[in-house]
């Protein structure tokens, strides 16, 4: 047997009994839904017998679940620290371009407005000659 493929048995395997475990089910009674013995439901659980796509079909009836929720691969979650990502020595300079940053970003959001806001902000000149009247 293909070394992926047996991973992939022992994966659904261990994912069986999870579920298993996790709605309290004993061996027991899932071999009396499989209508199988309990031995052997022990074997198809640790791998010692071969399990079906028939077999492993009426495993996920039993337990209430998907197919797919046995079967396909997790996917996994990676946190990451900031402490990680960034180094924690920087140089003075960029300490300080950092914490300018923050200082604006807080004054923006608690008062809404910018600096950069005012300091672009234009005026249109309108000549006298250029107003028209609606009455």
């Amino acid at each position: 047997m293909k070394k992926e493929v047996k991973v992939t048995l022992d994966l659904i395997r261990s994912r069986i009994r999870e579920e298993r475990e996790s709605r309290g089910l004993s061996q027991g009674y899932m071999a009396e839904k499989l209508e199988v013995s309990r031995p052997y439901y022990c074997q198809l659980e640790s791998g010692a017998r071969q399990l079906s796509t028939r077999r492993l079909i009426t495993i996920a009836s039993a337990l209430n679940v998907r197919l797919d929720k046995l079967c396909k691969p997790r996917r996994q979650t990676v946190v990451v620290e900031p402490e990680e990502v960034m180094p924690r020595k920087l140089s003075p300079e960029i300490e300080e371009a950092i914490l300018q940053a923050k200082k604006k970003r807080e004054a923006i959001a608690s008062t809404g407005y910018s600096e950069s806001k005012a300091k672009t902000a234009r005026v249109a000149v309108v000549m006298q000659s250029q107003w028209t009247y609606h009455p």
